[in-house]
C-alpha cells in the first residue's frame, strides 16, 4: 500500500503548464460578421418577403445537395435564420445545421447555434475547455463564411 504522505511531498516531474489567456481579435471578428451578412444577403436576396427557401445543386463530386433556409424570428432590427444542408444521396453524412442571427442596423451576421449546440464563450461558468474550444464562436463564424462562399461559388441562390 502506498504511503500517501510520501506521495504528496514528492516534487512533480512535469512542470506546470500555464494556459495563456485567450484574447479575441474583435476587429477581425467584426469584419468577419460583416462579410457573413453580405454573403447571406447575396445567397438569400428575398429574405424580406419569404419565410422558407430552398435550393438544390450538384457539388464538385457530382453529389446532389439540398439547402433549406427558414426564417425563425423576424424583428425590426434582427432576423434569425435556420440553415440546413442535406446530402441527398449519402445518408451517413451528418446534415449541417446552423442558426444565424442577422443584425440589420449593424449589417452583421453571427452563428448562434451550430449543429444544435449553443455556442459558449470560454469565460462563461460551466464551460468545459476539454470539450469546447476557446475560440469556438470565432471558428463557427469562419466556417459560416467559408460555407457561404462555397454555396455562392456553386451558384446557389435561395428561392
Amino acid at each position: 500500500m502506498p504511503n500517501w504522505k510520501t506521495l504528496q511531498t514528492l516534487p512533480s516531474d512535469t512542470p506546470a503548464v500555464k494556459r495563456q489567456r485567450y484574447v479575441p481579435d474583435l476587429r477581425g471578428f467584426m469584419r468577419l460578421c460583416e462579410d457573413n451578412y453580405r454573403l447571406i444577403i447575396n445567397l438569400f436576396p428575398q429574405w424580406q418577403q419569404v419565410l422558407n427557401a430552398s435550393a438544390n445543386w450538384t457539388d464538385a463530386d457530382a453529389l446532389p445537395v439540398c439547402l433549406h433556409c427558414q426564417v425563425i424570428e423576424r424583428t425590426p432590427y434582427t432576423l434569425l435564420l435556420q440553415f440546413d444542408q442535406y446530402p441527398v444521396i449519402e445518408p451517413w453524412i451528418k446534415a449541417l445545421s446552423m442558426q444565424v442571427r442577422l443584425y440589420h442596423d449593424a449589417r452583421m451576421a453571427e452563428v448562434v447555434l451550430f449543429q444544435h449546440q449553443r455556442l459558449r464563450l470560454p469565460q462563461q461558468p460551466g464551460v468545459d475547455l476539454a470539450v469546447h474550444a476557446v475560440d469556438e464562436k470565432n471558428q463557427s463564424n469562419h466556417f459560416l463564411h467559408e460555407w457561404l462562399r462555397y454555396c455562392l461559388l456553386n451558384q446557389c441562390v435561395l428561392h
